[in-house]
């Protein structure tokens, strides 16, 4: 029986989630409104909400699955090769900094956008943007770096 939980768990949300799908698509007790800024008749899915609680829900307990299987993945490593393990850590410690030290590079100022009107335009997506943008300059070069190096350190070995 243990052995046929994870598919029957699966069939479960895989169906669960076809009906949200098709109620939500379905249409059944939609609104139709008329959109103040174009004048467009619009419809509304009454099922929206529960169609977006859904996929939080099933990307919150994806992420629990992965964070719980990230940490058994290290012991298994540190059981198997300490050195390897600490490179590990000592990696994931790396990325921690360069993201620190990208996010206090961000600039938490909001910009100035002809035509926007939204709420996110607040300081700290505008520092989180800045974050990862830096935080991929930082990343690609040290993959370039890395990448010569290696043919740099082959070709002297040879």
């Amino acid at each position: 029986m243990l052995k046929k939980l994870p598919t029957i768990v699966l069939i479960a949300i895989g169906a669960l989630s076809l009906v949200v799908i098709a109620m939500f698509l379905g249409g059944l007790g939609d609104t139709t409104f008329i959109s103040p800024n174009s004048g467009d008749e619009l419809q509304d899915s009454t099922h929206t909400d529960l169609f977006l609680n859904w996929t939080y829900i099933l990307f919150g307990v994806a992420l629990l699955i992965f964070a719980v299987s990230f940490v058994l993945w290290i012991i298994d490593i540190f059981a198997k090769d300490r050195t390897r393990g600490f490179v590990l850590v000592g990696s994931l410690i790396a990325l921690a900094v360069i993201g620190l030290i990208s996010w206090s590079l961000g600039s938490a100022e909001e910009l100035k956008i002809i035509g926007y009107e939204g709420s996110d335009n607040v300081g700290f997506w505008c520092q989180w943007t800045d974050m990862m943008l830096y935080m991929s300059y930082t990343l690609v070069a040290v993959i370039v770096v890395s990448v010569l190096a290696t043919v740099i350190f082959r070709a002297v070995k040879k």
